[in-house]
C-alpha cells in the first residue's frame, strides 16, 4: 500500500517541481499564478469531482453516510481536542487561530491524487464525497474559532464584501 501511495504521489511531486521551474524561470508575473490557482480550485477540481461522480460505480455503492459521519465526527473531535489544549499552548489569540486552522485543514490536491492513484475513478468519487463533508465542516469550525478567539471583532455589517 505504501508503494502504491508513493506511486500515486510521484506525478504530484513532478508537477510541483515543474511549477517551481516555470515560476522561477519562465512565468514570473503574480497575476498569472493567482488566475491559475483560481482556475484549478474553482473550475478544474470541481470538474474532476463531477467527472468522478458521474463515471464511478452508482452512488449507492459509495458508503456516503458512514464516510460522512466518520469524517465529520473525527474533524469535530480533533477541533475539540485542540481547543481543550489551548491553555497549554500559551499563544496569543491570533496565533491560536492559526494553529487551530492548521490542525483541522487538509490538502485537497494530495488527497485526490492518492485516492485517484489507488482507486481510480471510484477514488475520485470518494474524494468528492469526502470534500463535500469536510470542507463545510472545517469552514464552519474555523469561522467559529476565529469569532471566539480571534483578535478582530466583527459585526454582521462588517461581514459584507
Amino acid at each position: 500500500m505504501i508503494a502504491l501511495t508513493l506511486k500515486a504521489l510521484i506525478p504530484v511531486v513532478l508537477l510541483i517541481g515543474l511549477g517551481f521551474v516555470v515560476k522561477r524561470w519562465m512565468i514570473q508575473g503574480e497575476s498569472f499564478w493567482s488566475g491559475a490557482e483560481s482556475l484549478g480550485y474553482r473550475v478544474l477540481l470541481p470538474a474532476l469531482f463531477l467527472h468522478g461522480l458521474a463515471t464511478a460505480a452508482p452512488p449507492h455503492g459509495l458508503p456516503v453516510r458512514t464516510l460522512t459521519a466518520v469524517l465529520v465526527a473525527s474533524t469535530v473531535g480533533i477541533a475539540a481536542l485542540v481547543i481543550a489544549l489551548r491553555p497549554l499552548m500559551r499563544l496569543p489569540a491570533g496565533g491560536f487561530t492559526s494553529v487551530f486552522q492548521g490542525s483541522i485543514r487538509f490538502n485537497n490536491y494530495i488527497g485526490v491524487a492518492i485516492a485517484s492513484g489507488l482507486y481510480g475513478t471510484q477514488g475520485v468519487a470518494m474524494a468528492a464525497v469526502c470534500n463535500a463533508a469536510i470542507v463545510p465542516t472545517v469552514n464552519v469550525l474555523c469561522v467559529l474559532v476565529f469569532a471566539r478567539f480571534g483578535d478582530a471583532r466583527l459585526g454582521p455589517v462588517s461581514l459584507e464584501p
